[in-house]
């Protein structure tokens, strides 16, 4: 039973992962016994405890073990388990996914919940597709979810909740460590002169234990206060790290007036700490500041508010600006943000994707991408930089994983790019490279990771496939999902995607009309761009000819803003219409843009059309890209 269940492990971790298994491997798994629940969730326990980050893949598969158990009807204790890991991925996972999987609200108690049919293969699917680094056999998202849930548990328990964690560790698991933190302080000597004195009735146990959470890297809104009520920590406002007494009882008695300089004196300390973290606090802070001066030194003008409406105005104020900083963390904080990649030192690049179809009925996918200028170099690596006499020399190595419908990894292709005599400059660039993937059917992604390298050695390497990979320096990664093959069906008139090109300088001093792919967002508007694609499955007339007809239309996008201040108009357009004549039920096309007409600046749609005049049949492809002056 122990082997069985063990090979039960390594198999549906190898399925997870998303390789192919053989068929010999499929009967043993058909043949060992349904996932141990209880088993499963007590030994991830111990991986927790004695330190996940050194066991992630045994506790990835146990944990997609877990999850894979929810696809069968569990018992009763074991479906207690498998609430408490859904809780805890339901706070990461999109909304939309969630209702897919479960019926239930999460604010419900966690026994009317239930799993839908197809639930663990969905989660799967999902976390298949968060893998950051696609060149790693590790699924580094995952494991960092393992690692924050484990540090969670350990430090922000509440046994109450569905999750088994207080509201701290529900964000911890969405968003990891906060770049600023700290807990506002009350023992602060303005407090104990004018707010702990003998009689008054508020006493340093009254000010309440919080914390507050930023996570500006993420997002301005993504900040957190939180303040500990009956026990546990809980999301507050600002107003909450007042003490109840210092809330209320303002007068323009002697007795209101002292409550006012005690609520004054406790939110110059409060806000004083946190206006360094968030503007949101500095106003305030130079508000109460600026107030409690004229108050001293008698320089408040006669129109200002009186003290004790001052104080009450001010907690409402603070109350909407709180309730607006909600409203923009719900609208523009993402639900989760991963720290994987911010270890490592982005390279920035411009990719564009282009699909065709093969002779054998399959789908290949160009790639062409380009480090932006001066990407390659980085002003903190002295090691990068060339010493004279010297050129600089990268190896760029690629790796692309397709991938079929369910994210399952199909094909790994990794490829070099040698990078030699690059100019000593910090807007150097390189020339457009590219990459071909093929045989791709249905539904299909690609994966794809650019990680930037020194050579080993010094010696100029003639073959970048056998160079020694020296320092790591910058990684890239990006994913074009959800591709569609194109259709082989003959009867269906089919057409490739739009590359885009330009003519180089070079050409263009030749009179030639070369042309190179062209990855860029941004098209400078004195550039000559050009468009190549293909269209398949013509229809032959009586004379075996082809016939159709090509146009295509160039109108402004969305941001028009700049186009209207500089008198263009953002609805109009350029058509331009061809017709064609063939002999192959295959035609291959280029055109050149003609932009001259266009004025001002901004994003373009061009859509070309294909028209089979044959049959009637219409196929159209569309990019977008900014035109800059």
């Amino acid at each position: 039973m122990i082997r069985s269940r063990a090979i039960a492990y390594v198999l549906m971790g190898l399925m997870l992962a998303g390789f192919a298994m053989p068929a010999q491997a499929q009967e043993l798994l058909a043949e060992a016994p349904p996932f141990d629940v209880r088993h499963g969730a007590a030994h991830l326990e111990t991986l927790f405890d004695i330190g996940v980050e050194d066991h992630f893949d045994d506790a990835s598969r146990l944990y997609l073990g877990l999850l894979g158990s929810l696809d069968r009807n569990p018992a009763s204790q074991e479906r207690t388990i498998l609430n408490r890991h859904m809780a805890q991925l339901a706070l990461i996972l999109p909304e939309d996914l969630r209702q897919q999987v479960m019926d239930g609200d999460l604010d419900t108690p966690p026994e009317s919940w239930s799993f839908k049919p197809g639930a663990g293969e969905r989660l799967f699917t999902w976390w298949r597709s968060q893998d950051p680094l696609p060149a790693t056999r590790n699924n580094e998202r995952l494991e960092e979810h393992l690692q924050r849930v484990a540090y969670a548990e350990e430090m922000y328990p509440h046994d109450d909740h569905p999750t088994g964690l207080d509201e701290r560790g529900e964000v911890y698991v969405r968003f990891g460590e906060p770049r600023d933190k700290i807990s506002v302080e009350y023992a602060d000597r303005e407090l104990g002169d004018i707010v702990f004195q003998p009689g008054v009735v508020v006493n340093l146990t009254d000010f309440p234990e919080n914390e507050f959470w930023g996570y500006g890297h993420i997002d301005r809104a993504a900040y957190f206060i939180f303040v500990k009520k009956q026990g546990e920590y809980r999301t507050a406002e600002s107003n909450d790290l007042l003490p109840d007494p210092l809330r209320s009882g303002f007068s323009a008695g002697a007795r209101g007036r002292q409550k006012v300089d005690m609520m004054l004196a406790t939110l110059r300390v409060i806000y004083r700490q946190l206006a360094p973290l968030h503007p949101d606090f500095l106003v305030r802070y130079s508000d109460v500041v600026d107030y409690s001066r004229g108050l001293e030194d008698g320089s408040l003008s006669s129109q200002a508010q009186a003290p004790y409406v001052f104080a009450e105005s001010f907690l409402v104020r603070a109350q909407a600006e709180d309730d607006q900083a909600y409203g923009r963390r719900e609208t523009f904080v993402p639900r989760q943000a991963t720290e994987v990649l911010r270890e490592k030192e982005g390279l920035p690049l411009a990719m564009r994707t282009a699909r065709f179809l093969d002779d054998d009925g399959t789908t290949r996918t160009e790639i062409y991408w380009s480090p932006q200028p001066g990407g390659l170099m980085s002003e903190d690596r002295q090691d990068e930089k060339p010493v004279e006499g010297q050129v600089d020399q990268y190896i760029i190595k690629l790796t692309v994983v397709q991938k079929a419908g369910a994210y399952i990894e199909r094909i790994v292709n990794v490829r070099h790019y040698q990078i030699t005599d690059l100019p000593a400059t910090r807007e150097a660039v390189i020339p457009v490279q590219s990459m071909v993937v093929e045989g791709d059917t249905g539904r299909y992604h690609l994966a794809m990771q650019w990680d930037q390298h020194l050579p080993a050695g010094k010696d100029r390497v003639r073959d970048p496939e056998r160079v020694r990979l020296g320092p790591h320096l910058k990684v890239a990664t990006q994913r074009a999902d959800s591709l569609m093959a194109l259709t082989a069906d003959e009867a269906v008139l089919e057409m490739s995607d739009l590359r885009l090109e330009f003519v180089p300088a070079s050409a263009k001093q030749a009179g030639t009309f070369e042309t190179a792919p062209y990855p860029f967002e941004t098209v400078p508007s004195e550039m000559t761009l050009g468009l190549y694609f293909e269209v398949y499955h013509l229809a032959f007339d009586a004379d075996d000819q082809t016939q159709y007809e090509v146009g295509y239309t160039v109108e402004r996008g969305d941001d028009g803003g700049l186009l209207n201040f500089l008198g263009g108009r953002p609805d109009e357009q350029t058509t331009v219409e061809t017709p064609y004549t063939g002999s192959d039920r295959t035609a291959r096309e280029s055109m050149l843009l003609d932009l001259s007409e266009w004025e001002g600046e901004g994003a373009l749609n061009v859509t070309v059309r294909v028209t089979d005049t044959i049959t009637g049949q219409q196929v159209e492809r569309s990019l977008q890209f900014t035109m800059r002056r």
